[in-house]
This record gives structure tokens, C-alpha cells and sequence, in this order.
């Protein structure tokens, strides 16, 4: 894919989960959207270049982790 230089960046995630709204709860600083439905979390995230949109998802997924983490450490 190529993009020209006045293009943004976006991709979509998708993560069935039973704890959705704690996860949605992990992303209440990320830079991102997200709207949960059922056991679904779906997050958009957007950059004006490669390296920024790969900034915000390597955060977003840092956040998700963390999240579950605590919840692996809680519900067991």
C-alpha cells in the first residue's frame, strides 16, 4: 500500500473478551476511538504517518495488556 504524503494512517482492532468494559476502561488515555458492543471491543486508531499511527498502537496494546494483566491477577 501506498499512501501519499498527505494521507493518514488508520487501522481497526477487534478483541472479544468477556471483560469489555474494564478493557475500554484501560484505553481512557489512549489517543484512540472505541465503542464496545456485546463482547466485542472494536478501537480505531488514526496517525499522520506510519510512525505515529505504530506509536499509538504500541501504546494501545501496552494499555491492554496491562488491563489484562490485572484482571488475570483478580478474576484469576
Amino acid at each position: 500500500m501506498v499512501t501519499k504524503k498527505n494521507e493518514s494512517w488508520s487501522m481497526a482492532i477487534s478483541i472479544d473478551t468477556i471483560c469489555v468494559n474494564s478493557l475500554a476502561a484501560s484505553l481512557a488515555c489512549e489517543d484512540v476511538i472505541h465503542k464496545s458492543t456485546g463482547s466485542s471491543l472494536n478501537i480505531k486508531l488514526a496517525g499522520f504517518t506510519s510512525s505515529e499511527l505504530r506509536a499509538k498502537y504500541n501504546s494501545t496494546l501496552r494499555s491492554i495488556r496491562a488491563a489484562v494483566d490485572v484482571l488475570d491477577g483478580v478474576v484469576g
